[in-house]
């Protein structure tokens, strides 16, 4: 799991736009994407299944990523609060309580739910990259070669 992604930009990047399109990408594979804009960085949090059935049965996927730029042109983009409770208690009760049913759907939603919140780091920070790249080869190409 990802935990912290480094990548090295051009000053002056646009976090903004890479804040933007990373939203723009998660909102439409169905996530609520809520980004908050604090002084030199970006708090972007990520959530999707939070309600009903799938997140009693432990599908639910959440984190929180952490973004900022320094002067020298590096992104760093922290992952935290990942949403690991909702399967771990989905794969408690499933084992111990209920009837045949219940026990069956809350330890294999709870294992399926955590392999997918496993990746979500990952799959987040290929996304940071993949865009940041496509930006910073804007910017520079920009910066080259100004069109009139």
């Amino acid at each position: 799991m990802a935990n912290n992604v480094m990548l090295n930009v051009n000053p002056g990047f646009p976090l903004g736009q890479l804040v933007g399109e990373l939203t723009q990408k998660y909102q439409m594979e169905g996530y609520t994407v809520n980004a908050v804009n604090l002084k030199n960085a970006q708090t972007i949090s990520f959530k999707k299944n939070t309600s009903g059935i799938k997140k009693i049965i432990g599908l639910s996927e959440g984190i929180k990523v952490n973004l900022n730029v320094t002067r020298d042109g590096i992104i760093n983009a922290s992952f935290s609060d990942a949403d690991w409770i909702g399967k771990i208690i989905a794969i408690i009760v499933g084992l111990f309580f209920g009837g045949l049913l219940f026990p069956l759907a809350g330890v294999v939603g709870g294992i399926i739910g955590c392999v997918r919140q496993s990746s979500l780091s990952s799959k987040i920070s290929d996304d940071i990259t993949m865009i940041a790249s496509g930006l910073d080869e804007e910017k520079s190409t920009d910066t080259l070669h100004p069109q009139y």
